[in-house]
C-alpha cells in the first residue's frame, strides 16, 4: 500500500499511510484493489502481534475462504478476529478466484 515519507512533515503531508510497522492492515490480491477492508475487533487486550491471512476471492470480489498463513501471536482470539474480518471483507471484481493475503497488525494500546 501507499505509506508516507518517515522524514515528512506537516508541510509536505502525512507521515502515515498503509502498511509499515505498527497497527494497521494490508491487503494483496492479484492485481485488484481492496474495496472494503473490515477491521477485526480487538479480542484480545493482554496480546499483540500479527496475523498473515491467507484468502481466495471469488470472481466478484467476495473472500470464500480464510486461514492463518503465519502469525507472530500465540493468541487465538488474535488469530479467530483476523479470519473473521478477512471473511467479512471485499475486493474488486476480477474474470477468476484468485489467492492473496491481508495482514492485520494488533498492537497493544
Amino acid at each position: 500500500g501507499s505509506q508516507g515519507s518517515p522524514t515528512g512533515n506537516s508541510n509536505m503531508g502525512a507521515t502515515t499511510g498503509v502498511g509499515g510497522l505498527g497497527t494497521g492492515t494490508s491487503a494483496q490480491v492479484g492485481n485488484r484493489t481492496a474495496v472494503y477492508l473490515a477491521k477485526p475487533n480487538y479480542a484480545d487486550p493482554n496480546s499483540e502481534g500479527t496475523v498473515l491471512v491467507a484468502i481466495k476471492v471469488s470472481a466478484s470480489g467476495n473472500v470464500i475462504s480464510a486461514n492463518v498463513r503465519s502469525s507472530t501471536t500465540s493468541s487465538a482470539a488474535l488469530k479467530n478476529a483476523a479470519i473473521a474480518a478477512a471473511k467479512q471483507s471485499r475486493f474488486s471484481a476480477g474474470d477468476k478466484e484468485e489467492d492473496g493475503t491481508i495482514t492485520y497488525r494488533f498492537k497493544l494500546k
